[in-house]
């Protein structure tokens, strides 16, 4: 049986990585990968000996995708590639490489009549944190940063291709944590560790990611035939308690509960966010809303669409992340 060839970007990154490790172990696909430098990634020899096809280049280069829609006919484009997070670029770089750069992904498939095309958004859409929780698809949208500005921009893209008649879907994940993370749950389980953490006065919830479970949900939606929506979020089975998360990183190191004494009063936080906002200095007005706000979302639509089965971040943070 001839497999079906799949055409990820980003699969360097650190989602990325995990959905490619995910795709490979899938017997009816052929990967096709678009990385940047094939020599500055550690799991590119990793793909290559499983039997993935690299090129090398930028995603959104014309000439390297004609010749891959030329020579691999794709069944399913998975765009995860993207300048992330705040305060990484200037506006005109996250407009060519989050926006631009999807339009041309999406034209390219188009015009070679790909069979679906998904889009790897963000919940960031909807501000760093959203206006009311929990937040759903329909939530007001909040481009607070140029990152989040871009994903909105490329939806929207996304979108205009659809009625074009692409069959092409989005997802918002939350903030992802797994095996091999540097981004910000690694940096909260770093704090706490180290006892540096300083955690608001009022207690928040937040909604994490398990990559893991991620990567089987895009699978789920490569091979699920008919959708009633275009738009999905994806997070964990629940949101946590910032005190609980905590409170289990600190017990896995140390055998006790964090410490009560840091805390970080709400006229303090109120002050450094205007502070860090007023010199633009956007990831730290990032870094004091995740541990300041609450940040929560509605699933259930992905819940019954893909009958995905999302983990608890209480029973997977430690094994996924401080293991």
């Amino acid at each position: 049986m001839k497999k079906s060839n799949i055409l990820i970007t980003g699969a360097t990154g650190f989602i990325g990585s995990h959905v490619a490790e995910a795709l490979l172990n899938e017997q009816d696909y052929q990967l096709i990968v678009i990385v940047r430098d094939k020599g500055s990634y550690k799991n590119t020899d990793r793909m290559n000996k499983r039997g993935a096809i690299l090129f090398k280049g930028q995603f959104y280069d014309g000439s390297l995708l004609e010749g891959i829609f030329k020579a691999h006919p794709i069944d399913c484009v998975i765009h995860l590639a993207a300048m992330r997070g705040g305060g990484l670029g200037t506006a005109k770089e996250y407009m060519l490489i989050n926006v631009l750069g999807t339009e041309n992904l999406l034209n390219f498939s188009l015009k070679h009549r790909v069979r679906r095309f998904i889009f790897c958004s963000s919940v960031g859409v909807h501000g760093t944190v959203p206006t009311n929780c929990p937040a759903n698809v329909g939530s007001p949208l909040n481009g607070d940063n140029h990152y989040h500005r871009s994903k909105i921009q490329a939806e929207d893209k996304v979108c205009e291709f659809v009625r074009k008649g692409l069959d092409a879907y989005i997802l918002r994940p939350t903030i992802t944590y797994g095996p091999g993370h540097t981004g910000f749950p690694k940096i909260l389980a770093s704090l706490v560790r180290k006892r540096m953490l300083l955690l608001p006065s009022n207690d928040i919830k937040i909604h994490l990611l398990n990559v893991l479970a991620f990567s089987q949900l895009l699978i789920k939606m490569i091979k699920t035939e008919s959708l009633n929506q275009r738009i999905y979020i994806v997070a964990d089975a629940e949101p946590i308690s910032l005190t609980e998360l905590v409170n289990l990183i600190h017990f896995y190191y140390y055998k006790t509960e964090y410490p009560s004494w840091p805390k970080l009063p709400e006229t303090l936080v109120r002050f450094l966010l205007k502070a860090f906002q007023f010199i633009q200095n956007e990831k730290w007005v990032t870094r004091m809303l995740l541990l300041s706000r609450n940040w929560y979302y509605d699933i259930h639509e992905t819940l019954q669409a893909f009958r995905y089965v999302p983990v608890r971040t209480k029973d997977s943070f430690i094994k996924n992340l401080c293991d």
